[in-house]
């Protein structure tokens, strides 16, 4: 009898110590709901306002832009350099478009750019606001670098037009020619604006090595073409100079 009711006292300890366990780990599982679920709460306090002010900043940035780049247009077309490039039939030679609309544009999207960056700030993102950061600073030199390139285009184009405009047997060959080599210095220029100029240093070697047996053949094209055109045009007076030559002779 009294082993049976120490054998029962036992068990009914037993009992005790596992039913204070479970209510321990209920009550461990609940706490960390609740401080789960307060952390959410925080940071869903935290970003949600960040996110709206990030929303509102890219918003302002977009308008703003927009307005910036009707101020630019409206600025650049009263100087009429629209109007010159045109007359001067140079519009072709940027795809058509109008100097006015390609600077505004620039500079709308580097003003949204911008205000990627500091909105990303805002909401402290560290890495895609670096890489904005990087992008906003690096921008100015590909917009240069494109400002660049089209006043070479320009460039290369006013000559081949004045050069077709001439007389000349060969123009079309010498025009053409001309633009190209304009062109090419402005497209040197612009990748050492935006790459650097070790980068473009050897870019340039290697065109040195595939473009200088065809720039070659080009330079002794052109000294042939100068060469029989001079000759045909001087024709008479050669001539004559030649004559005159073998009468002191003799």
């Amino acid at each position: 009898m009294n082993e049976a009711l120490k054998r029962f006292k036992k068990s009914k300890s037993v009992l005790l110590i596992g039913d204070s366990t479970m209510v321990d780990l209920v009550s461990q599982f609940s706490d960390g709901m609740k401080q789960a679920a307060f952390k959410i709460w925080d940071s869903f306090v935290d970003v949600v306002p960040a996110l709206i002010l990030a929303i509102a900043i890219i918003v302002i940035g977009w308008f703003l832009g927009k307005i910036i780049k009707k101020i630019v247009i409206k600025i650049l077309q009263s100087t009429k350099i629209d109007q010159w490039i045109d007359e001067q039939n140079l519009t072709a030679a940027i795809g058509g478009k109008e100097m006015s609309a390609l600077i505004g544009s620039f500079v709308k999207w580097y003003i949204i750019w911008v205000s990627l960056w500091v909105a990303a700030d805002s909401i402290k993102l560290q890495g895609l606001s670096q890489f904005v950061e990087a992008l906003v600073f690096y921008i100015p030199q590909v917009l240069a670098a494109l400002l660049v390139m089209i006043l070479g285009l320009l460039l290369g184009r006013y000559l081949k037009n004045a050069l077709d405009a001439t007389q000349h047997r060969f123009k079309k060959m010498v025009s053409s020619m001309t633009e190209l080599i304009v062109v090419l210095f402005a497209g040197i220029l612009a990748l050492t604006l935006v790459l650097g100029e070790a980068k473009v240093q050897i870019l340039v070697q290697l065109l040195q090595i595939f473009l200088t047996p065809f720039l070659w053949s080009i330079a002794i094209a052109v000294g042939i073409v100068v060469g029989v055109s001079f000759g045909l045009t001087f024709k008479k007076e050669i001539q004559s100079f030649a004559g005159e030559i073998k009468k002191s002779i003799k």
